[in-house]
């Protein structure tokens, strides 16, 4: 993505070690809006009834707090699981509370980057198949005019912009489909040739220390690779257009002039494992699905430079918050990343699901500690170990370390607010 690169990551701070709190798209956006981690703000699964849009209260949230502080708030894609989904009840012209202007893929249709329902403003509008339909340049042209439009106005604007790009698409589940997700029709074939990144974790040859439900799992046949290898192009010339999406969107900024006035945070809600520990997927405590991209230009982050401390997604509405002087309306429990010495006194960053092969843990500037509900624990030392390939955890010589880190876990585990830090 050469276009986020040059005109975020060269003018700002890339963060090494960020994170999803929650590896699961829900809870993850529920904890960007509320800066509270998942066992605070209660979205836990990306369906009801514990979770998905219908727990979440959007009354009191982020995009709330800056309208009442005289912002102009605007939505453009995907927002959270079963949003105007008739079939689970929800309206699918609804617009969530805290938004002037909203525009969103409605009734379980965001996953299809052609023939698709858009609520504007509450107004239905679909697309076809055609080019010019294709989804992340159609969210594109919308941010674009919504810029446009907030640099004519007096107030301050706030734009959320989240293309679906690079999930798959769930109408090409079982079509034989030569790209899923589809690129734009402009990037069609431009990565063809990319090969799967194999690095020390993939496919690992010996996961007996890992927890059962990993370690049954064979290692990956040629067949899987080949699936992975075609999933992994189409996740890569899928961003292509998102690259573009960035693009557009700075040189707006530039062109309005107020750029340089702007904060602009890349991040995403979850990773996806593509064989790692013979895994794929999200909602693993590992690396590659736990971290996330996070880069952030804008004002009180110096350009060109790198952050290694851990951060995560409660740490994004504090900041926002921070630089636009506005209170939150509830208890936050991450910390304003413009403020340094919250990262280098903060304890741990909590990581935690509270779904399926639920585990609760910890990261601290080294290690990453999670036990899971059926006792399966584990422990890596990130420094000496960045692939996660020996489990600590039953180690002879780390029972001290396991019982530290476990304390800490537990601690944090239903901390709010100043305990979480």
């Amino acid at each position: 993505m050469p276009q986020l690169r040059r005109e975020v990551g060269d003018e700002g701070v890339t963060f090494t070690d960020a994170y999803a709190t929650v590896p699961e798209c829900c809870p993850s956006r529920a904890s960007i809006f509320t800066g509270q981690y998942a066992h605070n703000h209660g979205v836990v699964s990306n369906e009801p009834p514990e979770g998905g849009v219908n727990a979440f209260d959007d009354s009191n949230a982020l995009p709330v707090w800056l309208q009442e502080a005289g912002y102009r708030t605007a939505y453009v894609g995907k927002y959270l699981n079963g949003y105007g989904w008739e079939a689970l009840g929800n309206d699918p012209t609804e617009i969530p509370d805290g938004w002037t202007d909203w525009i969103a893929p409605t009734n379980h249709t965001e996953y299809q980057m052609y023939d698709y329902t858009l609520s504007s403003n509450g107004e239905l509008v679909d697309y076809g198949d055609a080019p010019s339909d294709y989804q992340t340049d159609v969210l594109a042209d919308n941010a674009v005019r919504l810029l446009k439009e907030g640099a004519d106005s007096e107030a301050p604007l706030f734009l959320t912009v989240a293309p679906v790009a690079p999930h798959d698409e769930g109408v090409l589940e079982n079509a034989d489909a030569p790209r899923n997700p589809r690129p734009a029709p402009r990037d069609l074939g431009r990565l063809q040739n990319r090969g799967l990144p194999r690095g020390g974790s993939f496919n690992e040859a010996d996961v007996s220390d890992k927890p059962r439900y990993v370690a049954a799992d064979p290692r990956l046949d040629a067949d899987e690779i080949a699936r992975l290898t075609a999933l992994y192009r189409s996740r890569l010339e899928s961003l292509l257009a998102v690259d573009d999406l960035v693009g557009r969107v700075v040189r707006t900024l530039r062109d309005e002039g107020e750029l340089e006035e702007t904060l602009f945070i890349y991040t995403s809600d979850n990773g996806y494992l593509l064989g790692e520990h013979r895994q794929v997927g999200k909602e693993k405590v590992y690396e590659e699905s736990s971290g996330v991209p996070l880069i952030i230009r804008g004002p009180g982050f110096d350009p060109g430079t790198v952050e290694r401390r851990p951060v995560g997604n409660v740490d994004l509405a504090p900041t926002i918050l921070d630089l636009a002087g506005v209170d939150a309306g509830l208890t936050m429990d991450g910390v304003s990343l413009l403020e340094r010495e919250n990262l280098a006194s903060r304890l741990g960053l909590v990581l935690e699901l509270l779904s399926e092969h639920s585990y609760s843990g910890v990261r601290t500037n080294r290690y990453v500690f999670a036990r899971r509900r059926r006792g399966d624990t584990e422990l890596y030392d990130l420094e000496r170990d960045p692939h996660e390939l020996s489990n600590l955890a039953e180690r002879r010589g780390h029972a001290d370390l396991r019982q530290r880190l476990g304390a800490l876990a537990k601690r944090l585990g239903d901390c709010s607010g100043a305990s979480c830090r």
